[in-house]
């Protein structure tokens, strides 16, 4: 309980996470050319929170990705996902 405690407080990820399985999934999504500044904490007991950011080619396909990150991470036990999808003609920073 107190190394569950101190792993929360320190927003650390959860042991049973694997943060290059999560980057793998997402970067296999069809559509998904880079993943980057991928987070994965746990906000309180059983509930596991990621955020990061994806470059999608085709803005068309943004529903789908983010509808398949979200099951995907699912599948994962992460249950608050926050995901930033970026053209794949904008610079990690937002410069074009």
């Amino acid at each position: 309980m107190a190394r569950d405690s101190v792993e929360i407080l320190l927003e650390a990820t959860p042991r049973q996470i694997s943060l290059s399985e999560v980057e793998r999934r997402i970067a296999g999504i069809p559509g998904v050319s880079d993943v980057h500044d991928l987070h994965v904490w746990t906000l309180t007991s059983g509930v596991v929170a990621m955020s990061g950011h994806a470059v999608v080619g085709d803005p068309g396909a943004n529903q789908r990705v983010l509808e398949t990150v979200q099951g995907q991470m699912a599948d994962l036990g992460i249950n608050h996902v926050t995901m930033q999808l970026e053209r794949d003609d904008t610079c990690a920073n937002g410069e074009q």
